[in-house]
């Protein structure tokens, strides 16, 4: 349940960073800073989905969680070269950065 409190907090970050990009660069702040957010975002949500597979079983709780965090940083990885790939032309960085950095700390 706290794991779920911490996207939920992460979320509610994403959302207000996003906002406030939007304010500042108009819509394309506001879509590159959810999307910067969004790939963190989404990993985050799969390593909670992979923790809770392991939940019922606790001597492998701990390879679980090596594996949802190693799980985490790469597919944001992955994500953020994709987003990087497809919408560069209508990418404005910094909102971008923010949205990531609200959402991973």
């Amino acid at each position: 349940m706290v794991m779920v409190r911490v996207l939920l907090l992460q979320l509610a970050a994403l959302l207000v960073v996003s906002a406030a990009c939007g304010f500042g660069w108009q819509a394309a702040g506001f879509w590159s800073a959810l999307a910067g957010g969004g790939c963190y975002l989404l990993p985050s949500v799969l390593s909670v989905v992979l923790l809770n597979f392991f939940k019922s079983k606790p001597e492998w709780l701990r390879y679980g969680f090596f594996i949802g965090e190693s799980l985490k940083i790469v597919l944001a990885m992955v994500l953020m070269f994709v987003v990087f790939a497809v919408y560069h032309q209508n990418l404005k960085f910094i909102p971008f950065i923010l949205g990531l950095i609200a959402t991973s700390h």
